[in-house]
């Protein structure tokens, strides 16, 4: 469902100038977010030790509606997210977000132009990196002295409060990039990103 907004009987992208239309585009956000902001924070008690960050946005906006996995069934032998099954148009469910699943090119070229249905906004907050530590002081091994052993985890973006991530499917940190190649269709190509992952990691400091 697209909007008439200058009122001109039609839907068109830019309307006529000349006419005083200005067409039925309106700016819908940008992927640069509106603010970020971080904190840090850290504890020490008897040998343990315990540091933080936390990172976040504010509103910063992705468009899903183009590309091999933001389109269902973008090409015949691409099977369509998960995330898509149940959220589509059928007769048994009508008030469905998504269009009806289609491989006809026209019904996709229809269903997925720009719109503010495909818009995410993908602001998050985002637990960086938690370390927790503890040291042992004053250790003799054999007849080595050491003035102490860390040993300590450390996990890397562990949890986030986000939307727009279509399940965990998609990292809230993305942005899409346009590439343009100069292949021989002259086609624009989006760079991939990866997708959401964890980070663990333990390990040992000796100070002598």
């Amino acid at each position: 469902m697209y909007q008439d907004v200058d009122g001109d009987g039609q839907i068109t992208t830019y309307g006529d100038k000349s006419k005083g239309l200005s067409g039925d585009a309106v700016y819908l956000g940008s992927q640069i977010p509106k603010f970020t902001y971080s904190m840090t924070g850290g504890l020490k008690w008897k040998g343990f030790d315990f540091g933080f960050i936390l990172q976040g946005t504010g509103n910063k906006y992705v468009w899903r509606g183009n590309g091999n996995f933001g389109v269902p069934f973008s090409h015949f032998w691409f099977q369509p997210l998960d995330y898509f099954w149940g959220k589509t148009y059928t007769a048994e469910n009508p008030g469905a977000r998504y269009p009806r699943l289609s491989n006809n090119g026209t019904v996709k070229g229809n269903n997925y132009q720009f719109s503010s249905l495909w818009l995410e906004n993908t602001r998050y907050l985002r637990m960086k990196n938690i370390t927790v530590g503890y040291t042992f002081n004053d250790i003799r091994i054999s007849n080595l002295k050491l003035r102490g052993i860390r040993v300590y985890f450390s996990g890397q973006d562990l949890f986030e409060f986000a939307k727009g991530t279509w399940n965990g499917m998609y990292d809230p940190e993305e942005t899409r990039v346009p590439k343009i190649t100069d292949d021989a269709n002259n086609n624009d190509f989006y760079e991939n990103n990866y997708p959401m992952y964890r980070t663990f990691s333990f390990g040992v400091n000796v100070n002598f």
